[in-house]
């Protein structure tokens, strides 16, 4: 019986590593802005200059709007500061 009882807290020892590993591996540490550019008429725009600037730190991201109109930029860094041009 000790043997088993061992054996259940190292089987025990493993899960909680295991499951602890898969929470770290959860951690995000940048995001994704997406959107879309329309005219008053509420055409896509496309090509558009988009430019992405947090605030924080002055820095500045651009890309172009695809033909229909949408734009994506990724791997931001965390923060609740951006602005979108």
């Amino acid at each position: 019986m000790n043997s088993f009882r061992r054996f259940s807290e190292i089987l025990t020892i493993a899960v909680f590593m295991f499951a602890s590993l898969l929470t770290a591996h959860g951690q995000v540490t940048t995001g994704s802005v997406r959107g879309n550019v329309f005219d008053p008429q509420n055409a896509a725009v496309p090509n558009a200059k988009v430019t992405i600037t947090r605030k924080s730190t002055k820095t500045t991201a651009t890309t172009q709007s695809n033909d229909s109109g949408q734009f994506e930029f990724n791997n931001l860094p965390l923060g609740d500061d951006y602005e979108v041009a």
